[in-house]
């Protein structure tokens, strides 16, 4: 069992209040798409929440719950309440937590991406989209001094007390492929790999996401695999919105792939620089003529599409390689786009690729930074393991005066190149925000009892371990019991204490 799972429960339940939460005990949210799946299963493990597809269940959703949940029932001991997370995509969840707002006029993708599709609300208790108000928000991206700076000036600190920003999961992204096709549309099937086993070295990552290597005949994939796995176009599928997944895929690239070179293409063999070339589209044109290309939430992919045909400084976003690029929005979006498009390559959350989803999806095999230093010619599937060990290579350091800042969090949850033996290279954190002080009862109850559940208990890292997460390292949750406990406790507006005459989220 893992080591952040025996950690001592008793002082982050201690601080949770004695009355039981009332049958109408309501707890909404949104945020990140990688996690709503295994959060889905986790809120229902945790409460009294439909087992199973509820009234609001879009056609076609049929995700059940974790097996490791079937049968147990609930785990806490307060009456019937209910988690309700809305999978509006990172960036959106972010935005509306450091306002206080699940206003559909917002943000213009937070109703286009929700209205009527949330799996996660049951008419029995709440109505659907738009939710009243938010209570939490779950983001695979980290805070930034701007969302801070947004709180403060929505007197976030006055109102809803301090944020409460943690790592909530451990997550890789897997590189999703469809090796797929017949002759009249892809003359190299059927493919001479098996299924999942396909390896893409740090050199044909990095060339296929900078547009340079564009066919799955090119030499380098070869070299990987001691075959020419196939032949034909390789699509490149990226998110086309706001997402923690394109954070840590770009971010990962961004370092991972400043001092890569090959040949410009495969009819070109001019020595190109292979670091990842596609701008950040989420900074202002203050920032003109110097965009950066950066990890991040949001980039200047170089699509034939007239949104992106040039940046926010009215460049045309170049593409010398030739490499052909589609974007699809959420995580489902690219998962469906890459299953339906042969010799596609995108990123997703390990729920929605094989082996987790047995029609979803192969997977790539990667190389780790350990591996290339090493020459171990080890390659790496997306697992929990890998990612828990990649994410183990940082451990937070801070002191009672430090701890409050989740900016502090911030700067240190990234490992965007892990070299410790069995990473795998693209991992991280998805976190959740949530506010210091509410104004009812029996939600400052229930959320610290879950946040101790969360962390600590076997079933939630059973849960987690079922889509191929984990809680996060030891050293994490020790501090994050530190926040909740003493440094930043949750409260009321009514109990007296930080909280008192607050009006609360």
């Amino acid at each position: 069992m893992k080591k952040s799972l025996v950690l001592a429960s008793v002082a982050l339940g201690a601080i949770c209040a004695s009355e039981a939460a009332n049958a109408q005990t309501i707890i909404r949210g949104g945020g990140d798409t990688s996690v709503s799946i295994a959060y889905r299963n986790l809120f229902d493990c945790a409460s009294y929440q439909i087992f199973g597809p509820s009234a609001d269940t879009p056609a076609g959703v049929t995700t059940p719950l974790s097996t490791s949940c079937i049968g147990i029932g609930p785990n806490f001991p307060h009456d019937a309440y209910l988690f309700l997370y809305a999978p509006v995509g990172s960036r959106v969840g972010k935005a509306g937590f450091v306002a206080h707002t699940a206003s559909p006029g917002y943000y213009n993708n937070w109703t286009a991406k929700v209205s009527g599709n949330i799996p996660y609300a049951d008419n029995t208790f709440a109505p659907t989209w738009p939710y009243a108000s938010i209570q939490f928000a779950g983001s695979d991206i980290l805070l930034l001094p701007s969302d801070v700076a947004t709180y403060n000036t929505n007197s976030g600190p006055a109102n809803w007390g301090n944020i409460l920003f943690m790592p909530a999961v451990v997550m890789p992204v897997a590189i999703s492929i469809n090796p797929h096709g017949d002759s009249s549309h892809y003359p190299g099937y059927p493919w001479a790999v098996a299924p999942n086993t396909i390896k893409l070295s740090r050199k044909s990552l990095c060339g296929i996401f900078s547009g340079h290597i564009t066919k799955w005949d090119n030499a380098s994939i070869t070299a990987d695999n001691g075959v020419a796995v196939g032949s034909g176009q390789i699509t490149v599928v990226h998110r086309s919105d706001g997402s923690g997944t394109n954070f840590l895929l770009t971010n990962a690239l961004t370092e991972q792939c400043r001092t890569v070179y090959g040949p410009n293409n495969e009819t070109d063999p001019t020595m190109t620089l292979y670091a990842f070339p596609w701008t950040d589209r989420g900074v202002a044109t203050a920032q003109c003529p110097a965009l950066p290309a950066v990890g991040s939430t949001f980039s200047n992919w170089p699509d034939d599409r007239p949104v992106l045909a040039t940046d926010q400084c009215g460049r045309t976003i170049s593409n010398p390689g030739g490499g052909v690029f589609v974007g699809a929005q959420g995580d489902s979006g690219v998962a469906s786009t890459v299953a339906t498009t042969y010799g596609a390559i995108g990123y997703n959350s390990v729920d929605l690729v094989q082996p987790i989803v047995p029609s979803g999806p192969q997977t790539a095999m990667l190389q780790s930074q350990y591996d290339i230093d090493n020459a171990t010619g080890a390659y790496h599937l997306p697992t929990a393991w890998g990612a828990e060990t990649a994410m183990a290579a940082v451990t937070p350091v801070f002191d009672d005066t430090t701890r409050a800042n989740p900016l502090n969090w911030a700067a240190q949850g990234t490992v965007p190149n892990p070299a410790l033996p069995g990473s795998y290279p693209i991992a991280g954190f998805s976190w959740f925000l949530f506010y210091q002080c509410y104004a009812a009862t029996d939600v400052a109850a229930v959320i610290p009892h879950y946040i101790n559940w969360h962390y600590s208990n076997a079933l939630a890292a059973s849960v987690l371990a079922d889509h191929s997460m984990a809680v996060p390292p030891a050293p994490w949750v020790n501090e994050i019991q530190k926040l909740i406990a003493t440094t930043s406790p949750i409260g009321h507006t009514g109990d007296g204490g930080v909280c008192n005459a607050k009006s609360g989220a």
